[in-house]
């Protein structure tokens, strides 16, 4: 075979290929076919359908897909369809079952002979034909497609008859709200208008003289989605030309929506159609429509309803820099590529992230109330200017206004009534921007605390004690929450120098001398040296709080109660009051002028004073062994009227024991005690003094 005979065949079998795949590629597969054997349109590939055809109780309409797959009724009139409603309809007939097979010879006796309705079905080239004929008595309806004949559900025939105005789209405007960039609103002869800047958002003519002021987003957003959502609930007429009968001529409530390079659309609403809707029309179209009422009242927003109420009009990932001005002071907040804030010339690892990014947060969320009138000039008692990622700048400018602020937006003629507090977290000194914890380090070998209760601690192999006033144990957590006021303190909040003359008076102060252990510079050996710092405790303030600094440092902050309260009670071991059960034989109850001995005697607790409950005894002694004080109340016997219990050793060394238990305090279940060898008085629990007092009744 020669070459060119060879190239001859291949081409002439390309061309079969391309022509059986171009004819076939609609048609369904034999196994596609075997699947939908119980299918009324078994033949029917609905995806591929270009074209359907009805002609029923509803009239006569066709229906054709253009070549971008949108709908469009192509008689009795030219519209766009609905889509969702012609997906319906091809559903029907795609999911139509068969529920009985009937004769082909009975077409006639069904009726499809004279349908209640027929139609075609248009796909790959071949057209599908059906006919609904009579209801059966079985409540089926029969259906004749092609040559077969079907009896199948009642509800076909609803689904299928179809009108012009079921089949055409609802939605009155086709267009993207996104590519609005103008709307005009009139109302009862007023109008507004909406214009949108690529760079600096929507403005709305609702300033002096119809000047453009910064327009709400989210408001001109909520009135695109009313309008461009606007559907049909039901048609009222086509081809129409006096609008008035609906009042929808000249003086209709309007808006009209610009696109760049397009022609303005204009829909208007008029009187109501009832059942809350109202008659509506796109001006050209011709059409009146019934649709929902809501809408309506959207577009008769007046101006002043889109002006946007924010002192910030961009959100907080926006800025870069914000720069605090007021009355002589300015400092600069600048974020680095890193996206972290300094606040002057503090390092990010100084300045309190959170804080800032919460300031900015709290800012931008913030709204104030727009004063009518031309913004006349006035002291400015602050300016915030911000630098945004975009390279825009943006300045708000606060004036004094009774017991609230004037805020006005760049050069707008608008002020906005703002709350005073929408300031205060701007404020021109970096300290107040630092990181809310102060770290020193070194270990604390020495506590001193005075004012209000003054008291020295020492720690001794990591165990601390109390050395003055009296010498005891030292409570381990309660002693670590005042080493960390010192070494780790946790501020609330760092105040400007215009504030810190506040601090006085002085409340309590706590000293600690610290070992820290430096490395020369040369690299020969460690040294320890030793630090002393005094933190001050001064005059209250944000409720609870306190002022607080550190002496020779100019910072004043403040901290909470849970720090500056452990400074005003002993910071003793709770469990001081324990006394040793083992080995005790003896015990003297002192109550009043009366005094009980007891003694234990082949493990049985006697007295000749009274009849005593050894087993009573026995309980009471494990509790004391073991009691832990609710609080430390004071140094010094304060305990009041008293009960004295004495324990005594006779087999040990050991001194006596003393514990006595005196007034109840009020609120704490509990009642004043101490041991006679601490001169501190605890607060206990009930339960051992009450035992203690039904001894020997």
């Amino acid at each position: 075979m020669k070459t060119r005979t060879a190239a001859v065949i291949l081409g002439l079998c390309a061309v079969l290929a391309a022509f059986i795949w171009f004819v076939e590629r609609d048609a369904m597969t034999t196994a596609e076919r075997n699947a939908r054997s119980d299918s009324a349109f078994a033949s029917l590939r609905v995806d591929f359908v270009e074209e359907v055809s009805l002609s029923g109780q509803k009239g006569k309409v066709l229906l054709k897909k253009d070549r971008t797959g949108r709908w469009r009724i192509a008689s009795p009139v030219a519209l766009d369809a609905d889509d969702v409603e012609v997906k319906a309809l091809l559903s029907s007939l795609d999911f139509l079952l068969v529920e009985r097979r009937v004769e082909r010879a009975a077409a006639k006796t069904v009726g499809c002979d004279q349908p209640r309705l027929s139609g075609t079905a248009l796909s790959g080239g071949k057209t599908v034909r059906f006919r609904i004929g009579k209801q059966a008595p079985d409540g089926l309806i029969y259906l004749c497609v092609d040559k077969n004949v079907f009896a199948v559900s009642g509800d076909f025939l609803e689904a299928v008859d179809r009108g012009v105005n079921d089949l055409r789209r609802r939605r009155l405007l086709d267009m993207d709200k996104d590519d609005v960039e103008a709307i005009s609103l009139r109302v009862d002869g007023v109008d507004t208008v909406l214009t949108q800047n690529p760079r600096t958002g929507w403005t709305v003519n609702a300033g002096p003289d119809g000047a453009p002021l910064a327009a709400d987003s989210a408001g001109v957003a909520r009135l695109l989605a009313a309008v461009t959502q606007v559907e049909a609930s039901r048609f009222v007429a086509d081809g129409a030309t006096d609008l008035s009968k609906w009042g929808l001529d000249e003086d209709a409530a309007r808006v009209t929506l610009r696109r760049k390079g397009q022609t303005p659309v204009e829909l208007r609403a008029g009187t109501d159609c009832g059942d809350g809707l109202v008659h509506a029309t796109v001006v050209g179209s011709g059409t009146v429509v019934c649709a929902g009422g809501n809408f309506k009242e959207t577009i008769r927003w007046q101006a002043r309803r889109f002006i946007d109420r924010r002192p910030a009009r961009f959100r907080p990932e926006e800025v870069t820099a914000i720069r605090i001005s007021r009355g002589s002071r300015d400092l600069a907040l600048t974020s680095d590529d890193n996206g972290l804030w300094h606040a002057g010339e503090l390092t990010p690892e100084e300045t309190d992230q959170g804080q800032v990014s919460a300031l900015l947060e709290s800012f931008c969320a913030a709204t104030a109330v727009p004063v009518d009138g031309e913004a006349k000039a006035c002291p400015a008692a602050a300016v915030l200017s911000f630098r945004l990622a975009d390279g825009g700048e943006r300045q708000i400018t606060f004036c004094e206004d009774g017991d609230g602020l004037l805020a006005r937006r760049d050069d707008e003629p608008l002020r906005l009534r703002a709350d005073r507090t929408l300031l205060d977290g701007f404020v021109p000194f970096a300290t107040v921007y630092r990181v809310k914890l102060l770290r020193r380090d070194g270990d604390v070998e020495q506590l001193d605390i005075g004012g209000v209760l003054s008291q020295s601690l020492v720690q001794n192999d990591g165990h601390w004690a109390i050395r003055a006033p009296v010498a005891a144990p030292a409570s381990p957590p309660d002693v670590e929450k005042v080493v960390e006021l010192v070494t780790a303190t946790k501020v609330e909040r760092f105040v400007p120098p215009s504030e810190a003359a506040s601090f006085n008076p002085l409340f309590a102060t706590v000293t600690a001398t610290l070992a820290r252990t430096r490395t020369a510079a040369d690299g020969s050996a460690d040294r320890t040296e030793t630090v002393r710092i005094e933190l001050q405790i001064g005059a209250p303030v944000d409720g609870e709080n306190r002022y607080a600094r550190v002496k020779g440092e100019d910072e004043v902050f403040t901290v909470g109660p849970a720090y500056w309260q452990r400074l005003m009670a002993p910071l003793a071991d709770p469990a001081s009051l324990q006394i040793a059960a083992e080995g005790m034989d003896r015990l003297e109850l002192r109550r009043g002028g009366r005094t009980v001995k007891a003694d234990l005697r082949d493990g049985v607790w006697e007295s000749g004073d009274c009849a005593l409950d050894s087993e009573a005894v026995k309980r009471l002694l494990i509790d004391l062994s073991t009691i832990r004080a609710i609080s430390v109340r004071s140094f010094g016997d304060t305990v009041g009227p008293r009960v004295a219990i004495l324990f005594l050793y006779s087999k040990r060394t050991d001194a006596p024991a003393v514990l006595e238990f005196g007034d109840a305090v009020p609120d704490v279940d509990g009642r004043a005690a101490r041991r006679g060898d601490l001169d501190m008085t605890f607060v206990v629990p009930d339960r051992p003094a009450e035992e203690l007092l039904q001894l020997c009744r």
